[in-house]
């Protein structure tokens, strides 16, 4: 029996939590339509991996939220960033927040938040990057999630 990537088990979890909390945010096309209007609702898009994951508490802020943030290094940015090499992304813990694996690779996608100032994602906001060798992912996984990082790239 073949064993289970985390990959796999990372999208498979996606799709469970994504059904089970009504986030509903899976983006199956791979059309430059479906790519574009992904990207366009997004004020930042980059390519980084998780140094650091803390989670925060209400306290000293304006609302009464709790939030995840994570401390990605920035690989490649696609969109809205510049030359940034380190910035921090926070998650309003609740229904779909971001599951943020320390030294994890994804594609994030995310909003400026107005009433907080905050970079925002949830599990609507990252695409897991495939590992650098083939034997690491599933096949049909490793394969779907690069025609997106390509069609991706297309688009901006």
């Amino acid at each position: 029996m073949r064993a289970i990537t985390f990959n796999t088990m990372f999208a498979l979890l996606s799709l469970i939590s994504t059904s089970a909390f009504a986030c509903s945010c899976i983006y199956s096309e791979l059309t430059y339509d479906a790519v574009f209007d992904r990207a366009t609702s997004y004020d930042v898009i980059f390519i980084g991996e998780i140094r650091r994951v803390d989670r925060l508490g209400a306290e000293g802020s304006s609302s009464d939220r709790e939030w995840t943030m994570a401390t990605f290094s920035v690989e490649e940015p696609l969109k809205g960033l510049g030359n940034t090499s380190e910035i921090q992304i926070f998650s309003v813990i609740g229904m779909c927040v971001a599951p943020f694996f320390e030294k994890q690779r994804y594609v994030v996608f995310a909003r400026y938040d107005e009433d907080s100032g905050k970079l925002l994602t949830s599990s609507c906001g990252l695409d897991i990057m495939p590992s650098e060798t083939k034997e690491d992912d599933d096949d049909e996984l490793r394969s779907y999630q690069l025609r997106r990082l390509a069609l991706l790239r297309e688009v901006l």
